[in-house]
């Protein structure tokens, strides 16, 4: 499950959540929360180091797709920036 909140981003997976925040900042909690209140990890295992990779790799590769205006639902790409007048070789070649 992803969130969003002001300009933080977290990813909860397998009962553990891990929060990107500003300045490089990274929180990890575990936990259910349908169970109990989760709690802040003081230390990462692999499991959480894996999860806030893969965390930055899903929030790297939406704001590439957004800030290229490839992003959409169905049907065709609006990547007007890749095709428009004066647009670099390089960006009509993707």
């Amino acid at each position: 499950m992803l969130l969003n909140h002001n300009r933080d981003i977290g990813w909860f997976a397998r009962d553990r959540l891990v929060i990107l925040r500003l300045k490089q900042n990274i929180e990890f909690y575990e936990g259910d929360p349908k169970v109990a209140e989760i709690t802040r990890m003081k230390s990462p295992t692999p499991l959480e180091l894996e999860l806030e990779r893969d965390t930055i790799a899903l929030y790297q590769v939406a704001d590439d797709l957004y800030v290229n205006r490839r992003y959409r639902i169905d049907g065709e790409s609006t990547n007007r920036a890749a095709s428009g007048p004066g647009a670099s070789e390089s960006a009509k070649d993707r």
